[in-house]
């Protein structure tokens, strides 16, 4: 890959030409093209018809030579052609043709000129009119005429950068023959010896290279004069000048002199004196146009400025401005960061809408702004977020005092029309320590403040070593979590599930296991949290379910007995809108029974929009799996909306079976629950159980199933229990 080349990420470059300019360019090369056309065909009418004035163009000047007519005819042609819209190959080949015609004359005459070989091409046409044309001279094409041909031939034949320098070549040498007739000075429009470049095709001259230059105005030298730049600008306004005032001037003054208004000397002073005064209005005037664009350029770059550093809804300092001013702060000595979240917000933002939810960030920027003292520093650095910077400080006491004056801002609630609302703010407090750089001091400062969220919000948490390991554990974490659902290192367990009367196995809960390369199991403990945080849970249970699906039909058909997977549902995943479509997908792609499979969710997860709940788990019930509430007793559960919940278990949590052995508590809430879901039609799973204590009892409470290691650990294989269980 070429190292020049520009990123593929970089925007393209500006487009700064003025379309008013560019029509107006347009209709210039228009006017050129038909310039020369019209010229070259009123001479040849004046040759034909032997019309003195059409032959001269203009009255005194010599005629025109027919064959420096005929150029610019085709010349005239090949440039309208080319500055219409219409750029289809067909009319770019007619474009080409007239503009070799006119190039074929100007090799043939220079040919003549600098050779032995002369093609007669300035005496084909009118060949016996030529002879005296002018005052018994002969009329010849003069040497820089066919030159002038020659570029402006080449010019039209390609279409590169090289077409503008060869027609501002063209303009320089019209130019200078225009001057040189305005000033009397022969040098400039005549070569030696040779016939001198007449007055009308030097004007000719110009405007075809004029107009080959307008036609491409958004190209080169053209693109800056069509520009919306200072450049561009200055250009508009002094070219013309530059070109038009000292040929006109000159022009007077020849003819002043000639009718003996004033001698040459004065006529010279009087020129001078003229070109400086117009020349300083110019410079004058172009440079308060610079002056005013450097201003705008200044005015814009500090808005720019601004607005890359300040959030444009609190018009608080951004996470740049802040990390430079941190920066400057630790280079100065010890600094304190507060991390600020505004609780409930999202709640806000949902319920009231986005209109209010900015209304509040920007009236909460305002009030921590009003109770902070001077020096001190509050920025918005995203979302509900917002850092506070107190340089100077060596003491956490002294931020601690900070953080509380913020929460007491809050106290009050916040007027937003028509609405009233009040909102708390979760603060992390971080003292930087040595050798700490700006990103480290903000992001103890944001653990801090995860941690006052997880304390039950609307407090400050001071910083401590330890969050920092915890927050860097949960990090890993989750990096190799990601990385173990990509290379497939997650695992299916299977605990057992037993039916309490008979001891035969009835069942089993799958349950999703990580083993780590080099650390061996991580505990799910960790691990589910992180993933349930962060959405790896949903990857993880669909994983989990099909894998468990897909074993659970194995064992069946390998060991003949009826086997029921237990599948875990986490709250994310039951809100998914594609669950039945998952589902029913894992049911046909496996071949499982439905009524083989169990889906549990938490009391928690089923009490949370209980109305939806219903109809999620009568849509999943018509499927033909079973269902049951996972950890019962450990919610808080609505009995109108149990009754009514299409369920077949319920799951004892293990938090109560540990004491149902026990005369106490846990074993009437066990019976409580027994009962009720024996009344609402239930089974009943108890887990966690670890004793044959455990196991009586719950005999005697009338559960139908355990599930606990007194039965059987959680195992990757449950091949040995299941050929001992038919072999029984």
């Amino acid at each position: 890959m070429n190292e020049n080349a520009s990123p593929a990420f970089l925007p393209p470059p500006p487009d700064l030409t003025l379309p008013r300019v560019v029509t107006m360019l347009h209709r210039v090369a228009h006017l050129a093209g038909a310039f020369p056309i019209v010229v070259g065909l009123l001479v040849l009418f004046g040759w034909w018809q032997n019309v003195e004035l059409l032959k001269r163009v203009v009255p005194g000047l010599v005629a025109m030579n027919p064959a420096t007519a005929v150029g610019f005819i085709c010349l005239g042609i090949a440039l309208t052609l080319l500055a219409h819209p219409d750029r289809r190959p067909s009319t770019q080949r007619v474009a080409r043709a007239f503009a070799s015609i006119a190039l074929v004359i100007a090799i043939l005459k220079l040919l003549a000129l600098v050779t032995s070989l002369d093609a007669g091409i300035d005496r084909v046409l009118f060949h016996d009119k030529l002879l005296s044309a002018d005052g018994g001279l002969p009329n010849r094409m003069a040497p820089n005429t066919a030159l002038n041909f020659l570029l402006l031939g080449v010019a039209l034949l390609i279409d590169r950068a090289y077409r503008q320098f060869l027609a501002l070549a063209t303009a320089v040498i019209s130019l200078f023959a225009l001057t040189g007739y305005t000033y009397d000075v022969q040098f400039f429009y005549g070569i030696g010896s040779y016939i001198p470049m007449a007055l009308h095709t030097a004007l000719t001259f110009f405007v075809a290279a004029t107009g080959i230059l307008c036609a491409r105005p958004r190209s080169g030298i053209m693109a800056v004069i069509a520009s919306n730049s200072s450049g561009g600008a200055l250009l508009r306004r002094l070219l013309p000048a530059i070109i038009v005032l000292p040929v006109v001037l000159g022009w007077l003054r020849t003819v002043a002199q000639r009718g003996r208004l004033f001698d040459t000397h004065f006529g010279l002073w009087l020129l001078m004196v003229t070109i400086m005064i117009v020349m300083v209005a110019l410079v004058a005037w172009n440079a308060r146009l610079l002056f005013r664009a450097d201003l705008d350029h200044a005015t814009t770059e500090r808005t720019l400025t601004w607005h890359a550093m300040h959030d444009p809804l609190t018009r608080l300092p951004n996470r740049l401005m802040f990390i430079e001013e941190l920066t400057k702060a630790l280079d100065r000595g010890t600094v304190a960061v507060l991390f600020i979240d505004l609780d409930r917000f999202k709640v806000i933002n949902d319920s009231l809408g986005h209109l209010i939810g900015d209304q509040l960030l920007a009236a909460a920027g305002k009030r921590i702004s009003e109770v902070l003292d001077e020096g001190q520093l509050v920025a918005r650095i995203g979302g509900d977020e917002f850092t506070v910077l107190l340089p100077g400080v060596d003491r956490v006491e002294q931020a601690v005092e900070a953080g509380r004056k913020i929460e007491s801002a809050f106290q009050s609630p916040f007027v937003l029309k028509p609405h009233q609302v009040f909102t708390a703010v979760s603060i992390g407090v971080a003292l930087s320590e040595k050798n700490e750089t700006p990103l480290d001091v903000i992001r103890h400062a944001d653990i801090a403040m995860y941690h006052a969220k997880a304390r039950g919000r609307a407090r400050h948490v001071i910083f401590h070593p330890t969050m920092d390991a915890a927050a860097l554990r949960r990090l890993d974490l989750e990096s190799g979590l990601r990385e173990a659902i990509a290379r497939g290192q997650l695992r299916v367990f299977y605990q057992p599930e037993v039916e309490i009367d008979s001891g035969k196995i009835v069942g089993m809960e799958a349950l999703g296991r990580w083993e780590r390369p080099g650390q061996g199991l991580v505990s799910p403990s960790e691990f589910i949290a992180v993933a349930e945080e962060t959405g790896l849970i949903l990857p993880i249970g669909r994983l989990v379910l099909r894998e468990a699906c897909r074993q659970s039909k194995e064992w069946e058909d390998r060991y003949k007995i009826p086997l029921a997977v237990s599948v875990n549902l986490s709250g994310l995943h039951f809100q998914q809108a594609t669950l039945l479509d998952e589902v029913s997908d894992v049911i046909r792609s496996t071949g499982i029974q439905p009524a083989h499979l169990i889906l549990e969710i938490t009391e928690t997860v089923a009490m949370e929009g209980a109305a939806t709940t219903i109809g999620v788990l009568t849509k999943l019930k018509a499927l033909g799996i079973q269902l049951a509430i996972d950890d019962f007793g450990t919610g808080f559960s609505s009995l109108a909306y149990l009754k009514r919940f299409p369920v077949d278990f319920l799951k004892i949590d293990k938090s109560f079976v540990d004491g149902v052995a026990e005369e106490g508590n846990d074993t009437a809430i066990v019976q409580a629950v027994i009962a009720l879901g024996h009344a609402l039609g239930m089974k009943l799973i108890a887990e966690g159980v670890e004793s044959l204590e455990q196991v009586e009892q719950l005999r005697v409470l009338g559960s139908e199933i355990g599930q606990g290691y007194y039965f059987g650990t959680p195992l990757p294989d449950m091949g040995a229990l299941l050929e001992k269980e038919t072999a029984g």
